[in-house]
């Protein structure tokens, strides 16, 4: 993971994967953030923490491998400091690792903005959270897994190396039953989100802008209730609507 800014809501992810508990599985957690950071992320343990500059970002998420090479672990799994991923896919993921699988991505992702009502479920958005690889992968990609002078759009930075990476054996979830786990990326109105959601006024599509001005179209999303969303895959957030601001674990009247 690395951060930058939001210190609230990447404290609270920090905590959520603190927290994991998957037989089979020990994890290593590790953050990269950086000395200029004017809203610096708290400690929480057992959180790795690592400092180097915020720019350029293939640079610093490339900086976060290297230290999970020299933890020799044996596969690495990409998360944002506001991405939350439930821990039934980490099961899916092990099983797919025992299958030989070196890249293990997934095609869905759900969106939530506090303080809505409703969680968006976006279909066929392969998101980069939640990308896993090997060692062995890793070390095909030459210990690189974005351009180092990237200064954002690492998922299609890392997306174009694979491509340039013959032979890897890839597993696209789409197999897996998308209910059985759920991998939401919070978005936080006014924040300093890379992509923040602009509402839009055609059903089923959402669209989000960047600081450039970029547009980003998801077509195909349905909306759902976030209650019962977050009952279902994160029980433990039970305040979901303060996400970002105060303690969502905190249990509400």
């Amino acid at each position: 993971m690395a951060a930058w800014g939001r210190s609230t809501l990447t404290q609270q992810v920090l905590q959520h994967y603190a927290g994991i508990r998957v037989t089979d599985l020990d994890l290593e957690l590790v953050c990269v953030v950086s000395p200029e950071d004017p809203d610096p992320t708290p400690y929480v343990e057992p959180w790795k923490y690592i400092e180097i500059e915020n720019t350029p970002l293939g640079k610093k998420w490339n900086y976060g491998v290297e230290a999970m090479i020299d933890l020799e672990v044996d596969a690495v799994m990409i998360v944002g400091s506001d991405d939350f991923i439930s821990w039934r896919y980490f099961d899916l993921v092990l099983e797919q690792l025992r299958r030989g699988s070196e890249v293990i991505s997934t095609r869905d992702a759900y969106i939530y903005q506090p303080p809505s009502e409703y969680v968006a479920y976006c279909e066929s958005l392969i998101p980069g959270v939640g990308r896993t690889l090997t060692m062995g992968a890793i070390r095909a990609l030459k210990d690189r897994l974005w351009d180092s002078d990237a200064p954002g759009y690492l998922d299609s930075s890392l997306m174009r190396r694979l491509r340039q990476t013959p032979g890897l054996r890839m597993h696209n979830a789409r197999d897996m039953d998308n209910r059985d786990f759920a991998i939401l990326d919070v978005k936080l109105s006014g924040g300093p989100n890379i992509w923040r959601l602009v509402k839009s006024t055609y059903p089923g599509k959402m669209d989000f802008v960047n600081d450039a001005g970029h547009c980003l179209h998801i077509r195909r999303t349905t909306y759902i209730p976030a209650r019962q969303f977050f009952s279902d895959y994160f029980p433990h957030i039970t305040n979901y609507q303060a996400l970002g601001q105060s303690d969502p674990y905190a249990r509400t009247t």
